[in-house]
């Protein structure tokens, strides 16, 4: 008799794994959980990544989401701090090949999210100088400052800020953007 971990594994292949024979279980019913799953997954990184979502179209972006779940499963049972990867995946992707701007893309709409869900921490300007007028002037140069948790950086070649202001929704997605 197989283990509870052996039971579990089983399961979610059969949800999130390539389609095959799934032993005794039921397969047609099997299929609900899947479509479901897989609508779940599409749904929350479309919330992720809307920009690259409206550059690929729907079917695209279901295609790579579908890809992307087989290859990295989730680790956790929050789908908001899913998808961290997809930019990466993106990179490989064959169906991606012609569009070498979308992983930076992909990986900026992932910034913009973390920096979203970011704790949110309280800091004045004032504040800040009262803060530094306290410290003595010889101690300055040794002071170590932290960036903001939402501070996040992208580095591209592309114009990839540019593409994704020309891809918001109060934007017709037409203008044209020099890659």
């Amino acid at each position: 008799m197989p283990s509870l971990r052996e039971l579990q594994e089983r399961m979610a292949q059969a949800l999130v794994g390539r389609p095959r024979t799934h032993g005794t279980w039921p397969v047609a019913r099997i299929a609900i959980y899947r479509r479901n799953i897989a609508a779940n997954y599409r749904n929350a990184l479309a919330a992720s990544y809307p920009v690259v979502r409206r550059l690929t179209g729907a079917a695209f972006f279901g295609g790579a989401v579908d890809a992307y779940v087989v290859e990295r499963p989730s680790r956790s049972g929050d789908l908001n701090l899913y998808g961290d990867a997809f930019g990466d995946f993106l990179a490989h992707y064959a169906p991606a090949a012609s569009l070498p701007y979308l992983p930076d893309v992909a990986r900026l709409e992932w910034a913009i999210d973390e920096a979203h869900r970011a704790v949110e921490v309280p800091c004045l300007p004032e504040a800040l100088l009262a803060g530094f007028a306290m410290v003595a002037a010889e101690r300055l140069a040794s002071l170590r400052l932290r960036l903001d948790p939402s501070c996040r950086l992208v580095a591209s070649p592309y114009p990839i800020l540019h593409v994704w202001r020309a891809n918001q929704p109060d934007r017709d997605g037409r203008e044209h953007v020099r890659l």
